[in-house]
């Protein structure tokens, strides 16, 4: 939709995001999801449980989601969410 307004291809487009932000416009928004789930790991409040947390974030596979967060943030998402809360 984005590539038709502008009046390009979704190639052309996708080539030029790549080339401005060094990353794909799928792999952008999974790294601002990661972020935003982060953020509020580590702002909600104590009865907000991680599995709501990323449910409200459209995660589904938290596996999976363990394992994109642990390689890009060093640690579990558990373990951010108790390591804020002191």
């Amino acid at each position: 939709d984005v590539a038709a307004r502008v009046g390009v291809t979704a190639r052309t487009l996708s080539g030029g995001f790549r080339k401005f932000r060094g990353l794909s416009p799928r792999g952008f928004l999974a790294a601002r999801r990661l972020e935003g789930f982060r953020q509020d790991l580590e702002t909600l409040p104590e009865e907000m449980t991680v599995t709501a947390i990323a449910s409200a974030w459209g995660f589904s596979n938290f596996g999976a989601l363990a394992g994109r967060y642990r390689t890009r943030f060093g640690e579990t998402p558990s373990r951010t969410r108790s390591s804020k809360r002191g």
